[in-house]
């Protein structure tokens, strides 16, 4: 490409970056403000290689709405997107906001399969690359679940080992006594003392107890209602403290 002589080399470069990208130099540059974490709150701790949503609460704070096409990207982190297993450098799509505007935006991620603590930062990006707003994240703990099975262990071996067996608790059986009979008294029969028999009781096993979820009432409010994805809508009511109403409209405005 020629340079006219009469324009800066700089300002030639972002002409051309604009016909390749589809930006605008002379529009103002979008804007965003972070307002609040939807789902899977900071260090909240997580199964390994389960996949989540994770939902952010952001507004636009600019004088436009935000260009057709902007996407949500990853910026850097241990928290990459996935799709179908594959690492998803596009990112996902972001809804519509206009000036003002607050939206949710939400991005599919697969924990990783080993205990530890993972972050995950994002950007929100335009068609034309330009990346703007906050850097959001996402931050999950995967607890170390074979040391706490190993812990266990010992006091299950303890507990066979101090359960007496059925031998040990049957009583010796007492010899019979016999007693002398006199010249002049006729002969008695002589009782026998019979030991009663104990019998060994079952060791009684411990009744396990489902823990209970907190907002199951909401939970089958929104199964009534027809959402189907019983894991998500746990994760929402978890993160909005069972507001029913917010759950439902996050649901509907994120509906496929």
């Amino acid at each position: 490409m020629r340079t006219p002589a009469n324009v800066p080399v700089g300002t030639a470069q972002r002409h051309l970056h604009t016909r390749r990208h589809g930006g605008n130099t002379n529009g103002p540059r979008p804007r965003a403000q972070f307002v609040s974490d939807v789902t899977l709150a900071d260090g909240l701790q997580v199964h390994a290689g389960e996949t989540l949503v994770k939902v952010w609460s952001i507004k636009n704070v600019g004088d436009e709405p935000w260009p057709i096409g902007t996407r949500i990207v990853f910026a850097g982190g241990d928290l990459a997107p996935e799709s179908e297993g594959i690492t998803d450098s596009v990112g996902a799509a972001v809804p519509y906001a206009g000036a003002g505007e607050t939206v949710h935006i939400s991005l599919s991620i697969v924990v990783p399969n080993e205990p530890g603590r993972f972050r995950g930062t994002f950007r929100l990006e335009a068609p034309d690359r330009t990346r703007f707003g906050p850097r959001i994240w996402i931050d999950l703990v995967v607890p170390d679940e074979s040391s706490s099975s190993e812990k266990e262990a010992p006091v299950k071996t303890s507990v066979e080992e101090s359960t007496p067996k059925q031998s040990e608790l049957a009583p010796a059986v007492v010899a019979p006594v016999t007693v002398p009979v006199s010249a002049s008294a006729p002969p008695a029969a002589t009782p026998v003392a019979s030991a009663p028999v104990m019998e060994a009781t079952p060791e009684e096993k411990p009744k396990v107890v489902a823990p209970t979820f907190q907002y199951s009432n909401q939970l089958a409010t929104l199964r009534s209602m027809g959402f189907k994805d019983p894991e998500l809508c746990r994760y929402l009511l978890l993160n909005n403290q069972g507001d029913l109403q917010k759950v439902v409209q996050w649901l509907l405005a994120n509906a496929h």
